[in-house]
């Protein structure tokens, strides 16, 4: 039913929400995990690398996000389909992007 999907894209935005709080450098837009599918976050300055070749990067490997001008952040959408396999490879990806910091 829809609640039941509601309650499953809600659990999915909850886990890349939480793995992104993990990840030095990348802060979400919003203070706790989304309502539905949209988690938006960004990347701090010294940790700064090209959003849009970042997003060029990760759709080679096959994951999907988007950048947005306004606000300026990266944005990734998940739905009743995505799996948490699937999410910790986002997460994993987006990690191996991160530039290092002394």
């Amino acid at each position: 039913d829809d609640h039941q999907r509601l309650r499953r894209i809600q659990a999915g935005s909850a886990r890349l929400w939480q793995g992104l709080q993990q990840l030095p450098g990348v802060r979400t837009l919003l203070p706790e995990p989304p309502p539905a599918g949209l988690v938006s976050f960004t990347i701090e300055a010294d940790r700064l690398v090209d959003t849009a070749e970042l997003v060029e990067r990760l759709g080679e490997r096959g994951h999907w996000i988007r950048r947005l001008d306004h606000p300026d952040c990266l944005r990734a959408c998940l739905h009743v389909t995505s799996t948490a396999a699937e999410i910790d490879a986002l997460l994993a990806a987006i990690a191996a992007q991160l530039p290092e910091v002394p």
